[in-house]
């Protein structure tokens, strides 16, 4: 992460010294650094969805650098989906998530006279506060 980081910043800087930075509204700094995330999270995109390796970064860095030559704002476009996706996709998955009072398992099946098997008991003691 650090090594693409560090990549990215240099082809971020390359950039605004060419001057394809200037017509993107903020200052200087919140300028820079939209474009560093954007970059890094369509590298990231790019990276995980095409099961990237180690051997295909200097492709994937070639590839990030292209699209911010031809368009920057496409960068920018392409880094608010990914993060749009990634939301949603969170959001589905945290509606699924369903809760369990194991505190009120262990209570109904003591107060049942019921025996607690080992497995449930190793599983229970797992989740001690």
């Amino acid at each position: 992460m650090l090594l693409t980081s560090i990549n990215l910043t240099k082809s971020v800087i390359e950039l605004f010294r060419a001057g394809l930075l200037s017509h993107l509204p903020g200052s200087l700094l919140s300028v820079l650094c939209d474009v560093h995330h954007a970059m890094l999270t369509v590298f990231y995109d790019k990276w995980f969805r095409d099961r990237r390796s180690v051997g295909d970064f200097q492709k994937t860095l070639k590839e990030i650098e292209s699209i911010c030559r031809k368009s920057i704002k496409n960068l920018l476009k392409m880094s608010e989906k990914v993060i749009d996706d990634v939301e949603h996709a969170t959001a589905n998955y945290v509606e699924n998530l369903k809760f369990i009072d194991l505190d009120q398992q262990k209570h109904n099946a003591a107060n049942q006279g019921q025996k607690i098997s080992k497995a449930d008991q190793r599983k229970l003691k797992n989740y001690a506060v």
